[in-house]
């Protein structure tokens, strides 16, 4: 009679769990620090008053998938980034003019976005 072989593979999840995350945090927070540096920056805008570039701040999400958010507390931020229609004003009745879009945060967001699966893929490299 022939005798039966088995081979088990086994291996530690949690172990792989905390080194997948950790190679997913490693990639998270450098490629924020670039897109931080880059928008704080950056030349899209003239920041007459230096509220604007102050504002600009890079904060450890506190919510449980994590991450990173590069944000702007400067209250015109969203003007420069997203521009305006033409604004009139109803006292003076007069045009005030438009504030053509310079976007600052998206471009870089999106430049960045495959980076950071690629930085991952690095980090993952590095676990074998």
């Amino acid at each position: 009679m022939a005798g039966k072989t088995t081979a088990t593979v086994d291996f530690d999840i949690d172990l792989a769990d905390r080194k997948i995350m950790l190679a997913i945090e490693t990639a998270e927070k450098e490629i924020a620090e670039k897109v931080y540096s880059e928008v704080k920056g950056t030349s899209k805008f003239i920041d007459r008053t230096g509220n604007l570039r102050a504002g600009i701040k890079l904060y450890k999400s506190k919510y449980a998938r994590g991450g990173y958010i590069v944000h702007s507390s400067a209250p015109h931020s969203h003007l420069i980034e997203y521009g305006t229609a033409d604004r009139y004003d109803l006292e003076r009745d007069a045009f005030r003019g438009k504030v053509t879009a310079r976007p600052f945060m998206r471009p870089v967001g999106r430049k960045y976005k495959t980076k950071f699966i690629e930085r991952i893929a690095e980090e993952l490299e590095l676990i074998k």
